[in-house]
């Protein structure tokens, strides 16, 4: 009985965990997404009006980002190595490897955080997956390490940067690797399988609509051909078909055969999860005196995943509903003079603007 309700209790924590992070995605997503379709919508309102100037701000904010950009093209060169990369797939403990490595001093980028990146999302989609797309290939493209290096990372774990141990091995002949694996290839499958379908689902709300939302689409069609290995996948309709399990299987058990084959032996570590501090310490050289003594992180569970696309879709279909009401208002003021004028006014139309009328005046 103990043992039953330890199990809720960590049930209902990863839930609650995956909610929270959800929720955190969700907001990004409603809050990137609303600013630009307001900007989009009331600009041609105020230089048709000549009412309201575009604030300066903006245009220095604009500035900010090109020239930030323009920035991390430049320092190319001088942008330090990668020295830790992890070659596990996804669903092997990935996101809680990134942040062990974040508390061991490697800032590190995992996937899941990508979407806040915007210059660096683009990258991918513009160079590697959205080519793929085109060419209806399995394309790896040419991704620009350097850029991601430039933003301050020292390491990279998880889809899709694992899939490029040999290209990443030559590039970095110093750098570290991390093979990250589960109990066996079914339970992975499982894991991953979870994943994909509950990011399916998601992007299947907003794919056409939020921009960051369709990017992500974008990668995880992409990703899917490559696991699968089944080109058909880039050009099938929404949502993707389920992975085909033993096709999966052979790419993940392929994959890791080749990383153990191709990166020498003695800057690789093969390693899981439960395996806590030690060894990955003893691996990059960290003394035993600062390797940490708390509890290995552990997070990002099948459960946890389940309930971070459950939340994030629900709040990126209120945010769509808030979305067309702050158009709808915005939008209000103009429609009703010519429906007046042309005698097909509708009485809620009417009754929704003296509403508005009204609270303004109050």
């Amino acid at each position: 009985m103990p043992a039953s309700k330890s199990n809720y209790k960590m049930l209902l924590q990863e839930s609650l965990m995956g909610v929270k992070t959800g929720l955190g995605h969700a907001m990004w997503f409603v809050k990137h997404t609303m600013g630009v379709i307001e900007t989009a919508v009331t600009k041609p309102f105020q230089t048709f009006t000549n009412n309201i100037k575009q604030p300066k701000s903006t245009k220095n904010h604009q500035a900010t980002i090109k020239g930030k950009a323009a920035s991390s093209s430049s320092s190319e060169e001088s942008a330090s190595n990668l020295q830790v990369i992890g070659v596990g797939f996804g669903r092997t403990g990935t996101y809680s490897l990134k942040l062990a490595l974040d508390r061991l001093g490697y800032p590190t980028l995992h996937t899941q955080h990508l979407y806040e990146l915007p210059e660096i999302l683009d990258m991918w989609v513009d160079r590697v997956f959205k080519p793929a797309i085109d060419r209806q290939e399995l394309y790896m493209g040419d991704p620009d390490w350097n850029l991601i290096t430039s933003y301050g990372y020292r390491a990279a774990v998880d889809l899709p940067s694992a899939l490029y141990y040999e290209q990443l091995n030559e590039l970095y002949p110093d750098a570290k690797f991390i093979l990250t694996t589960r109990e066996n290839s079914e339970v992975w499958f499982e894991s991953f399988e979870t994943m994909a379908t509950s990011v399916a689902q998601f992007t299947s709300l907003g794919g056409g609509f939020l921009r960051h939302v369709n990017q992500l689409d974008t990668y995880l069609r992409w990703l899917s051909a490559q696991v699968n290995k089944d080109k058909e996948l880039l050009s099938s309709r929404k949502p993707l078909p389920n992975l085909n399990r033993e096709r999966a299987i052979n790419t993940y058990q392929e994959h890791n055969r080749r990383v153990k084959e191709i990166i020498p032996a003695d800057r690789l570590l093969e390693y899981k999860i439960e395996h806590g501090w030690e060894p990955l310490c003893k691996f990059l050289n960290i003394h035993e005196t600062h390797c940490p003594k708390e509890d290995f992180p552990k997070t990002n569970s099948a459960t946890s995943v389940k309930a971070q696309a459950a939340s994030c879709s629900i709040i990126v279909i209120s945010g769509c509903l808030l979305i067309f009401y702050i158009l709808f208002g915005k939008l209000l003021p103009w429609i009703i003079p010519s429906c007046r004028k042309t005698r097909l006014g509708c009485p809620l139309i009417c009754r929704s603007s003296r509403l508005l009328n009204n609270k303004k005046s109050f």
